[in-house]
């Protein structure tokens, strides 16, 4: 089965290869369970390509992913959308990017599919069943330069702060985002330190290495919780420009190359970037790598919005009533998710040609 010309989150591969994609992911786990085997498992023999034969449903022109809610665009030069991929099992359609981030969310108890709720491969991960996943060594100095690269994005920006639009809203966030990015740097080199000590310890000393696999874990959370915040910080302040599109500098000015260029990388989470990287991408790409992070926080939210239909619906088959904060939950995201579309399309329609979207 091809995989999709952009990787699970959304973002374009680019030059990357699918492996390295799996593998960087990889190291954002912090380990290699027998979860992602299962899911890799899956995801090479329990998907069907629109192509395939033995698929045994078809979207047509209009029909909408349930999770992100957004069309099927059928009308791809290859007469397919390769984004696209039919449950084996069940037959039920979704965008692939949007599957994979249901598989990945933390409020899912099993690897179902998002209709039906049919089980598509075991989960021990979200069953907290870890006695059986083998410890894999990571080179953790990768995750080391992930934060150095992220930290020098957060740099870039305050280089730029004067092109941006000044008030006292962006001035926050970007301080907010300086300050995780200092936490990023000693919290890795500690969470390197564990798992060196957690591979010392001997077999049979078992509280020793249950008491520095709970740190570890606890570092690995709050390692995930800061990045993705810093993600979302670095979207915030570029979605306050394209709310503003006469700030932004037409064209932009060739010092912002570097500076994408930077915040690029370090959103796709390439490890191996050298300090002295020179970008080759032309100005018309400029806004890709935001317009790539609403992509996932609209695949990110259409999951959400899919978990509270599926309570909502869950109390109606019981002739339970549905909560009013419940309801709210559900209007409020989907009017987010119409806002996230309004402005992936005010970036596709921006004075740009971004022709390799």
């Amino acid at each position: 089965m091809p995989h999709p010309s952009m990787d699970a989150t959304g973002y374009y591969q680019m030059d990357y290869v699918q492996h390295d994609i799996d593998r960087v992911r990889c190291f954002e786990m912090g380990a290699i369970s027998f979860t992602i085997y299962a899911r890799q498992e899956f995801l090479s023999n329990g998907l069907l390509d629109l192509r395939d034969e033995r698929a045994n449903a078809c979207p047509e022109d209009g029909d909408n992913c349930p999770i992100c809610i957004e069309p099927f665009d059928l009308a791809t030069e290859a007469g397919l959308d390769n984004n696209v991929e039919v449950i084996a099992g069940c037959g039920h359609i979704f965008h692939f990017s949007c599957l994979w981030t249901w598989l990945n969310s933390p409020e899912a108890p099993i690897a179902s599919c998002p209709m039906c709720r049919r089980e598509l491969f075991p989960n021990p991960h979200y069953m907290g069943d870890w006695a059986e996943v083998p410890r894999v060594d990571v080179p953790w100095g990768h995750l080391i330069r992930i934060s150095d690269n992220m930290a020098h994005t957060i740099t870039a920006l305050a280089d730029v702060r004067a092109k941006l639009v000044h008030s006292d809203d962006v001035n926050a966030r970007l301080a907010e985002a300086e300050s995780l990015a200092a936490q990023l740097r000693p919290l890795f080199i500690r969470y390197e330190q564990i798992e060196r000590q957690i591979g010392a310890v001997c077999d049979n000393d078992l509280d020793a290495w249950n008491e520095l696999d709970l740190e570890s874990d606890r570092i690995y959370d709050t390692l995930r919780h800061l990045m993705r915040r810093v993600d979302e910080i670095v979207a915030e302040i570029y979605a306050s420009e394209i709310d503003a599109p006469d700030a932004l500098p037409v064209p932009p000015a060739p010092v912002n190359a570097a500076v994408i260029a930077r915040i690029d990388a370090a959103l796709v989470r390439v490890p191996n970037m050298p300090e002295n990287y020179e970008p080759t991408i032309e100005p018309e790409y400029y806004p890709l790598f935001h317009l790539n992070a609403l992509r996932e926080q609209r695949t990110s939210l259409g999951v959400r919005f899919m978990q509270l239909q599926q309570q909502a619906k869950e109390l109606n088959d019981r002739g339970e009533p549905v909560p009013q904060e419940l309801e709210n939950e559900i209007d409020q995201a989907e009017e987010t998710l119409r806002e996230i579309r309004r402005q992936i399309d005010l970036i596709e329609n921006y004075p740009y040609q971004m022709s390799e979207m």
